[in-house]
């Protein structure tokens, strides 16, 4: 498998308020969690005009990399649904494709096809999030979960923009699918209930790019996924 390819399973929570949203961020335990980033990001994601890629649970998205005349591009596909735990596990793939051209490498172009059979001319920008991250990493040797609380705002390619929401990303990420499973995800269940409680944050399924397209009119709250 290529370094850059893995298996991620997440939970998102979304707060009622910037205060909730600050107050469980500013209770992290050392303990428990170091923080080892905190950055400004801004991803373009782009989808067919039916956005098939969001009616599936998947995405396609470029971010800006610092110092870089180079784009990174994500494809997140969907490979299994926990629905019961509104917990999505994907295949994510990312390459480093060139800016001016936004060009595909050939195993995403493959990817898409398999995944939605559509050409990569069939895409299109879909939607803008900027995003303030601040980003944990679990103390814990045995697994390997990612924590964030992010600013977001939604933009449309017509700069229509929506309010800030606040968010929760629980993320276990590994190369081997049953590692993953195996090892974080009881832990990270733990952590989505405690959030839940102390917080009042609700679980929003499957992923930001899907509730920015619903929170825009863009796509009906109604929709089926998966």
């Amino acid at each position: 498998m290529n370094p850059n390819d893995k298996y991620e399973a997440e939970f998102l929570l979304m707060y009622n308020n910037k205060s909730d949203f600050e107050q469980a961020l500013n209770d992290i335990s050392s303990r428990e969690f170091k923080k080892d980033q905190e950055y400004i990001q801004m991803s373009a994601y782009t989808d067919t005009h039916d956005y098939k890629l969001a009616c599936t649970g998947s995405s396609l998205t470029f971010r800006v990399l610092p110092n870089e005349e180079k784009l990174y591009c994500v494809l997140k596909t969907s490979h299994c649904s926990i629905v019961e735990n509104k917990l999505l596990v994907r295949r994510e793939i990312g390459r480093l494709v060139n800016s001016k051209s936004f060009d595909f490498s050939t195993d995403i172009s493959i990817a898409l096809k398999r995944t939605i059979n559509c050409e990569t001319e069939a895409f299109y920008p879909s939607l803008l999030i900027k995003q303030e991250r601040y980003h944990f990493s679990s103390t814990y040797l045995d697994s390997k979960i990612h924590l964030s609380f992010d600013k977001v705002k939604y933009i449309t390619p017509d700069h229509e923009e929506s309010d800030f929401f606040y968010f929760s990303e629980i993320e276990i990420s590994e190369s081997q699918l049953e590692t993953m499973l195996s090892k974080g995800f009881k832990h990270a269940t733990l952590i989505k209930d405690r959030y839940i409680k102390i917080y009042n944050s609700k679980l929003i399924y499957p992923s930001k790019y899907l509730h920015g397209l619903i929170s825009l009119n863009k796509i009906s709250e109604n929709l089926s996924i998966l």
